[in-house]
């Protein structure tokens, strides 16, 4: 399987770190240099980066959404029928070569399979779709958080490529949210246990707050969304109305008839 990191950071120390890493589990990559704010085209900018709009992201996130199309470009440019996509702070448990290997063989009919955790509970269904050796393989029914690991075949990489949805929205919350186009499109999956973690996601909150590489990124879009509150106020409502009355009713039913809870997805160190 083919694999890539995007060096969002751009810094050199980063770079060493996971070029160590993928050494260390003999995993043969590809880096792909992450696109910049400065890269945005003037017509991306007004399309994507408006907030005004119900949908919009800003320049850096933008620009790492662009950076993780650019990583599914190159895929498609090879023949291989997978590739694994990760971000630069992503840390590798020793089973994931093995894993890789193995769900290539299987094809298993699976178009996106996340690979990572956050350290934070997902609602999932009481036994997985398929099994892999120890692994289950289980659909989503919850958002996965962040996009720093996951295994994309081409049918997915397509049909991400073909829409706008991660143009529109954050990668993690286009690619992994059950109720998002792409997820109604494509089967998404999540890997239990997981075997890739951010690296700021092994610390306390109060140190993933102060080490991650996005958190300017994300107070500079708070201080946007706060300057254009009563021009989204709309939008926002209809968000009121989906995250706390619809979402709550629905994860009611699939507990009720398929049995559907949240459970802990851990990341497999060892």
């Amino acid at each position: 399987m083919r694999c890539y990191y995007i060096n969002l950071a751009h810094r050199t120390d980063r770079r060493a770190i996971m070029e160590q890493r993928f050494a260390g589990l003999g995993l043969a990559h590809e880096r792909v240099e992450a696109l910049t704010p400065a890269a945005i085209t003037p017509e991306q900018r007004k399309r994507y980066c408006n907030p005004a709009e119900h949908a919009w992201q800003s320049e850096g996130e933008l620009a790492c959404s662009l950076s993780h199309l650019q990583a599914m470009r190159q895929f498609l440019a090879t023949p291989a029928p997978y590739a694994a996509i990760f971000e630069d702070d992503a840390v590798l448990a020793p089973s994931l070569p093995a894993l890789l290997e193995q769900f290539e063989q299987a094809a298993p009919q699976v178009d996106i399979l996340r690979l990572e955790t956050t350290n934070t509970r997902m609602r999932l269904l009481p036994r997985g779709d398929a099994q892999i050796g120890e692994f289950a393989i289980h659909r989503l029914l919850s958002t996965g958080g962040a996009a720093a690991g996951y295994v994309m075949s081409r049918k997915g990489a397509e049909r991400v490529l073909a829409g706008e949805e991660v143009l529109f929205d954050l990668t993690d919350q286009a690619l992994f949210n059950p109720y998002a186009p792409i997820a109604r499109d494509l089967a998404v999956r999540q890997l239990v246990p997981a075997l890739v973690v951010q690296e700021d996601r092994l610390g306390q909150r109060a140190d993933r707050i102060a080490n991650s590489d996005l958190e300017s990124t994300r107070r500079h879009r708070d201080l946007i969304d706060k300057a254009n509150f009563w021009r989204r106020a709309h939008y926002n409502f209809v968000d009121f109305v989906a995250r706390d009355i619809a979402l709550p009713l629905r994860n009611v039913w699939l507990r009720l008839t398929l049995g559907a809870a949240k459970r802990d997805v851990p990341f497999k160190a060892e």
